[in-house]
């Protein structure tokens, strides 16, 4: 089983604040996520999917 990462934790790794993903979430903008009683969890995986399915910028195929 994956660690599960807390909001602190994701919102660094993502380089906003708690309260941004805390918005997000409320919104369904954000990284999947997982309540633990009244806890907020996140799964690694989850985090990198969303990274992944949210990246911007040129195509590799464009030149």
């Amino acid at each position: 089983m994956q660690k599960l990462l807390n909001t602190r934790e994701v919102a660094d790794l993502l380089g906003i604040s708690p309260n941004t993903l805390d918005i997000w979430r409320t919104k369904n903008r954000g990284p999947r996520f997982i309540k633990v009683g009244r806890y907020v969890r996140y799964q690694q995986t989850d985090l990198e999917n969303f990274i992944k399915d949210n990246k911007r910028g040129p195509s590799d195929t464009e030149n």
